[in-house]
């Protein structure tokens, strides 16, 4: 999708030009059988920043939501931080994890849920090619379990993985059992 922007060589008024910074779709997937993960791999290290945008629900029996993971590169090192904001009805709360196997993004509804309720989200990973800093990104997810609102829940969270590698894999992982059939995932570079 071309953003507009001002072009300052333009003195007496405005030019619009098309912006060279857009999404360009890398990968997607679409589940047509409850599966274990969602695996992006061979990511070109051509973009400047990935965004992932997905729509999610878990299997796991007995419970309403699980956690989300993220994982870079087949890593399972424990060198993922993690920081969680969380908005609950109308509670708020913070969580940390540190030194863990996945960066720990939020929830998904699961197999207790209401049927048809997953949860929405967006994942930014800035400089993701770079070599010289650790990476960090961010993870924006929203969920409702049963259409009431002491089960709405939004988390907005910032993760390290203590590595300077370039990001070649990325999968994102349920807490437990797998993703449900219908679920998807959309992986975008931009320029």
């Amino acid at each position: 999708m071309p953003v507009l922007v001002a072009d300052s060589a333009q003195t007496p008024g405005v030019k619009w030009a098309a912006s060279s910074s857009a999404l360009t779709l890398i990968a997607s997937a679409v589940l047509g059988a409850d599966a274990a993960s969602f695996s992006f791999t061979s990511i070109p290290g051509t973009y400047n920043h990935l965004v992932l945008r997905f729509v999610l629900r878990q299997t796991a029996a007995g419970v309403s939501n699980r956690q989300l993971h993220l994982r870079f590169n087949n890593d399972s090192s424990s060198i993922y931080d993690t920081q969680q904001l969380v908005g609950n009805n109308s509670s708020a709360s913070a969580a940390a994890f540190s030194a863990a196997s996945v960066a720990i993004l939020g929830y998904t509804p699961a197999a207790t849920a209401t049927a048809n309720y997953a949860s929405a989200g967006v994942i930014e990973i800035p400089g993701y090619a770079l070599t010289t800093f650790f990476k960090h990104g961010t993870c924006q997810t929203g969920q409702d379990t049963n259409g009431a609102a002491a089960n709405f829940r939004s988390d907005a969270t910032s993760f390290v993985w203590r590595s300077t590698a370039a990001i070649t894999r990325i999968d994102l992982l349920p807490q437990s059992d797998n993703f449900l059939a219908g679920s998807a995932v959309y992986l975008y570079g931009v320029i």
